[in-house]
């Protein structure tokens, strides 16, 4: 019975082993990779704002606050207007598209929203400096927002989606592209798993060996005393 319950003793105790070092293992790698992400997702949401901000700043001051522009659009020339913004997709290649629509004008230079995973960044259709714009007009530029994440961000780690992810800006939010534990996080941890069995073995041998060398040097002495 005594032979029995060491022998099932064994296997646990190198399960045992293998399952800690394997959980303990992808419990550090995940946790690394949490701090990590979030440090990306920071730099990236820094970089994407001032991009965008820079871009539509531009837009703004280059290409609708112009007397020209202003005045074509209520007079329907549509020429103009088309080779206008023409200019715009032209000079901005993340530009996607950009248009005049019916609807009241930011009261700012622009305003950035965001719909369906893409940016729309609107405009008041203004004369110089901005003054006097168009109170029943406005101009919309569509930014590949997904396209202009890749731009700014090292690796291409991050990926707009319209739903889940984390937030990125002006309502985006983007996933990253690969999972939290790869395959190389999982054959790292089973490595060390084997590891740490093998280290148990080890261990168990030396402290048998051990106690085979006591059981004998307990034995001589009797022996030299009854002979």
């Amino acid at each position: 019975m005594a032979v029995a319950k060491k022998g099932g003793r064994g296997p646990v105790g190198y399960l045992a082993v293998f399952a800690i070092a394997v959980a303990v293992v992808l419990l550090l790698s995940w946790a690394g990779t949490l701090g990590s992400r979030s440090a990306i997702l920071a730099a990236a949401r820094t970089s994407f704002t001032a991009r965008v901000e820079a871009m539509a700043a531009d837009m703004a001051a280059s290409f609708f606050m112009d007397q020209g522009f202003r005045d074509a659009v209520p007079n329907r020339d549509t020429e103009a207007i088309d080779r206008h913004l023409d200019g715009v997709r032209a000079r901005f290649p993340f530009a996607v598209a950009a248009r005049v629509e019916p609807g009241f004008p930011p009261p700012a230079p622009y305003r950035v929203d965001s719909l369906w995973g893409e940016l729309v960044v609107v405009f008041p259709i203004a004369g110089p400096d901005g003054l006097d714009p168009l109170p029943d007009r406005r101009a919309a530029v569509d930014i590949g927002a997904q396209a202009l994440l890749v731009e700014v961000q090292p690796g291409r780690r991050l990926w707009v989606t319209p739903d889940g992810g984390e937030p990125l800006a002006y309502g985006l939010r983007a996933r990253f592209v690969q999972p939290a534990l790869t395959v190389f996080d999982l054959v790292k941890a089973v490595a060390v798993g084997l590891l740490g069995m093998a280290c148990l073995r080890v261990l168990r041998r030396r402290r048998s060996g051990r106690g085979a060398a006591s059981g004998t040097a307990a034995g001589n002495p009797s022996g030299g005393a009854g002979a």
